[in-house]
């Protein structure tokens, strides 16, 4: 049970270790840089559907104080998780009773994982962030031109009907002007006939 124990705790140690990266790869994607530009050419390659994609500039890093309170939220998160994580393993599999080599068995597989995968995944974080932002990228625009679509045609659809109702508007007005001018050549007419005929009567 014991050697359970610690092939667990050992394991535990390097999930956390994954934690960790999970972390470093968040602060990466709001400018915090952690690796060289090694994947640098990645931003000119043209995906499908979306282009070249933009490469962040340090000029967009969130502000200080975000940054540090993100951080600070996440050593949090890891501490709670190694240390709750800790207890349930000694509770589950040592009956409750608490053992000091358990600490350092977590201990080892994070260290391990930190300086193995962490290295590797921290090397490669550049291109991790690149294909994540891609496929976010790709996942919107194929998601929103549906909407796109529909609403070029709604657009269409409310152009047409806005020049038909003018088209309507200014007939009804070229009607109503036609019929007052109309009125008034007739009172006009009616004037100069009652005029002829008085004069012809005088």
């Amino acid at each position: 049970m014991l050697t359970l124990l610690l092939i667990y705790s050992f394991l535990f140690g390097m999930s956390a270790g994954a934690l960790n990266d999970i972390n470093r790869i968040i602060r990466a994607l709001m400018g915090i840089r952690y690796s060289a530009k090694s994947f640098e050419r990645l931003y000119s390659i043209k995906l499908p559907f979306v282009g070249v994609l933009e490469r962040g500039s340090e000029k967009k890093r969130v502000k200080r104080w975000i940054e540090a309170v993100l951080i600070f939220l996440q050593d949090i998160l890891l501490f709670a998780y190694l240390g709750c994580g800790t207890v349930i393993l000694n509770y589950y599999l040592n009956r409750g009773q608490f053992r000091l080599y358990t600490i350092a068995a977590v201990a080892a597989g994070f260290a391990i994982y930190y300086f193995t995968l962490g290295k590797l995944v921290i090397f490669l974080s550049e291109g991790i962030i690149f294909f994540v932002r891609a496929a976010v990228r790709i996942i919107l625009y194929l998601v929103s031109r549906p909407f796109v679509y529909l609403g070029r045609v709604v657009v269409k659809i409310l152009r047409t009907l806005r020049k038909k109702i003018a088209s309507g508007i200014a007939k009804k007005r070229i009607m109503r002007y036609n019929k007052t001018k109309r009125r008034e050549l007739l009172e006009l007419s009616r004037k100069g006939f009652q005029n002829e005929g008085e004069k012809n009567g005088a």
